[in-house]
């Protein structure tokens, strides 16, 4: 992550071309110059210390569908966007952070046809493919619900997001090991423990 948050061309706000070519790059594709500055204007708010870059703690403390997203998330979320893996971030990776943020929200909506405030297995699976999952079977997504919820109703939205977030913290890692894009990555024992490691939850 570096300290350059963004630069400027003819007033309008540009991503870094550094930034994209990860598979989040569609994210940030997606976002058109009004979100864009709108999106600043939040990282602006988050940035607390105004050094460029936003830590674990400064993205915990931000608001998202009205409640504090916490360090639990916050860590999560960081760790899929952080490409250098410095536990912050700058402004075009935040970017594409809210966007994913955002396509979450709108995925969740949409699962929760019924209006119940959670999603099953079913909507879930439905939810995850709509925001750019499709790769994972159902049966994952089965095995899956039980760690991050033991509600027999499904998911919330916050617990969902979670779940969402460690998946794409898992195609990050995928990612960064697959450099060929072959769509399989070969490891050795040290290199699978690293990327276990890195996937469990942190203090």
């Amino acid at each position: 992550t570096t300290t350059t948050t963004y630069t400027t061309m003819s007033n309008q706000l540009v991503v870094p071309q550094l930034t994209m070519g990860g598979w989040w790059s569609y994210l940030l594709q997606q976002i058109n110059q009004q979100t864009l500055y709108q999106m600043y204007q939040w990282f602006a708010a988050t940035d607390i210390d105004k050094n460029g870059v936003i830590t674990v703690n400064e993205l915990a403390s931000m608001t998202f569908n009205g409640h504090p997203l916490g360090v639990m998330v916050a860590k999560k979320l960081i760790r899929v966007f952080d490409k250098d893996r410095n536990m912050c971030i700058d402004f075009s990776e935040y970017a594409a952070l809210h966007q994913f943020m955002n396509v979450i929200n709108t995925a969740f909506l949409a699962g929760d046809a019924n209006h119940t405030g959670t999603i099953d297995a079913q909507e879930i699976y439905t939810a995850l493919g709509v925001a750019g999952f499709n790769m994972l079977s159902f049966p994952t997504i089965q095995s899956s619900m039980a760690k991050f919820s033991t509600s027999p109703y499904g998911l919330t939205f916050d617990q969902f997001l979670l779940m969402a977030a460690t998946f794409a913290h898992c195609r990050s890692l995928f990612e960064w090991n697959d450099p060929n894009h072959s769509g399989v990555i070969h490891l050795t024992y040290d290199q699978f423990c690293a990327v276990a490691v890195d996937v469990l939850p942190i203090n």
